[in-house]
């Protein structure tokens, strides 16, 4: 996923006000055939302080850019000055930092993460978002929540709106009596929030202009406690009222500089906040004797200080954000990992159970690991030709030689015996030793553990002897994929090589082996030989050694 990002860090409103997008425009621009033709989709945020596209990066940014220069009508210039790029994971965190509010004005704001669910749903209703936009865009929404529930931020004025009601209590406070409010665009998502404080401070008489019959608010006492005229008529309420607040989505000026003038009879002190982006109030107002005008950025200011309490809080908003961030990039890996494998899996439904047993508890390098051991095994059993001589019979000082056994059970208590005593640099993991396996302590050095993938790696010799073919599989993987020589005790023909049976006696050693076809039938020739040979062996040595 990438991102194209315009927002008040760098874009003053003016600015923002030409990358602002409609929802017409976004329907438009999910139409474009570079969008219609990417698997993943893409989702436009658009508020008063962001313009955002998080899109597909087989869309690419070459392309996307070229698109937004086309709705937008903006050149070169301004967009190298004002827009940011973001490619990839850069991109995802990103997209986690906003939804949490840790993008925004004021730290940990409540509405960027109504506007970021909105977004997400009106693009996922259209049908254009794919499994990575869904999974990015539902993590990052579920870690707004948890930071919300598992912080002291929701003990702090977050909002926009919290922060606006309380600048116009102070200016109330100053008048000393309750302030006449004209609140244009009541019903939205930023107006809402500013009248539902501005009620619960108590300093006001609120005029709430509508469009529809009624104003939507989840509290139903809003209505007794203000009063509701037609938008239409908010001129003339401008005279009585000391403070003007709006943030409707209006394309135009709902506030302009002449029709404002003719209805006011004097030019008593009066407050006017503009929120909406692009703006609802002229700028021209501010001319008129009496009147302050504050935009938007306005609120930047007041947000610094807050913010400056929230500093510590924002190590804390970091560690869940990776951590969150870190379990939807580990599920989608884990989703693209099932689709790229869905042939083998079904074909081994024992194999899929064991994946899915390991995703609570193992990473998705371990699972993949898992995978491709098993494809290796399988590609490798019986991969060892009739016509193939066998194998090569070698005497080999192991004295130093860095040898690793994965498992002390019963297949492995002879080999861990005879590396031990061969004085090989002896490593075995296993979670509990045999007790044929034990006292060994002085020559091996014993990991009481589970095997992780990967731990094959810098043994020159490898021997994969546990109960557990998956573990073996992935044993055998690891120590050929790092190059080292391996004995698979489950699988011998997957190996590089076989152990034969040993007599070995002070003077000389007689191995015997049948390829790893019969075990039992070496074992017993090896007695055989030690009952009827030894003596004579034993003096054809001596002999020798005597000359």
């Amino acid at each position: 996923m990438h991102c194209i990002s315009v927002t008040y860090k760098k874009a003053p409103v003016e600015v923002r006000e030409k990358f602002a997008w409609s929802n017409r425009e976004i329907d438009r621009l999910q139409n474009e055939q570079q969008v219609l033709d990417s698997e993943y989709g893409m989702v436009v945020i658009s508020t008063c302080n962001r313009s955002e596209i998080y899109f597909s990066s087989d869309i690419g940014m070459d392309a996307m850019r070229g698109l937004v220069k086309k709705y937008k009508g903006v050149d070169d210039d301004l967009y190298d000055e004002y827009a940011d790029e973001y490619l990839d994971e850069d991109a995802a965190k990103h997209l986690f930092e906003v939804t949490s509010g840790m993008d925004s004005m004021v730290l940990g704001e409540d509405e960027v993460q109504r506007q970021v669910k909105d977004a997400y749903q009106f693009a996922h209703e259209l049908g254009k978002t794919g499994l990575e936009l869904n999974m990015l865009f539902q993590g990052a929404l579920r870690c707004s929540r948890t930071i919300k529930a598992g912080t002291d931020i929701k003990y702090l004025p977050v909002s926009i709106g919290t922060l606006t009601a309380n600048y116009a209590a102070e200016f109330a406070n100053k008048l000393g009596r309750k302030a006449n409010v004209l609140m244009l665009g009541a019903s939205g998502k930023i107006g809402s929030v500013v009248v539902k404080d501005m009620l619960d401070l108590g300093c006001f008489n609120m005029y709430c202009t509508r469009r529809s019959h009624h104003l939507d608010f989840d509290d139903e006492n809003c209505d007794s406690k203000m009063t509701v005229i037609d938008y239409d008529d908010r001129y003339s309420l401008v005279n009585d009222a000391d403070i003007i607040i709006s943030a409707t989505k209006s394309p135009h000026c709902v506030i302009k500089k002449e029709p404002f003038e003719a209805n006011i009879s004097d030019n008593k002190e009066r407050l006017m906040i503009d929120l909406a982006i692009p703006r609802d109030i002229e700028p021209e107002v501010a001319e008129v004797e009496g009147v302050k005008l504050y935009d938007i950025d306005f609120i930047k200011n007041m947000a610094e200080e807050n913010n400056r309490k929230k500093a510590e809080l924002r190590k804390e908003m970091d560690k869940i954000v990776d951590k969150v961030y870190g379990e939807v990039k580990e599920d989608f890996g884990f989703s693209l990992l099932m689709a790229e494998k869905k042939e083998l899996l079904d074909k081994d439904p024992d194999l899929r159970k064991k994946v899915y047993k390991m995703r609570s508890e193992s990473s998705l390098d371990e699972i993949r690991s898992l995978i491709e051991a098993h494809e290796f095994s399988e590609k490798n059993e019986g991969a060892r030709s009739v016509e193939n001589p066998g194998y090569f019979p070698l005497m080999i000082d192991l004295s130093g030689k860095r040898v690793l056994v994965v498992g002390a059970g019963q297949a492995a208590k002879y080999k861990i015996r005879s590396l031990a005593e061969a004085g090989a640099d002896l490593t075995v993991i296993a979670p509990s030793l045999s007790p044929e396996a034990e006292g060994y302590e002085d020559r091996v050095h014993f990991l009481k553990k589970a095997y992780k993938a990967g731990e094959a790696s810098g043994f020159d010799i490898v021997v994969a002897a546990t109960n557990d073919s998956t573990v073996n599989d992935r044993v055998l993987y690891d120590a050929k994929k790092a190059g080292a020589i391996v004995c698979s005790a489950e699988k011998p023909k997957t190996g590089d090589f076989i152990f034969p049976a040993v007599l070995r006696k002070k003077d000389y050693q007689v191995a015997i082996s049948t390829e790893g076809a019969d075990p039992h039938a070496a074992k017993q020739l090896k007695q055989r030989i030690a009952a009827g040979l030894e003596d004579e062996l034993s003096d054809m040595v001596e002999v020798k050694n005597a000359k």
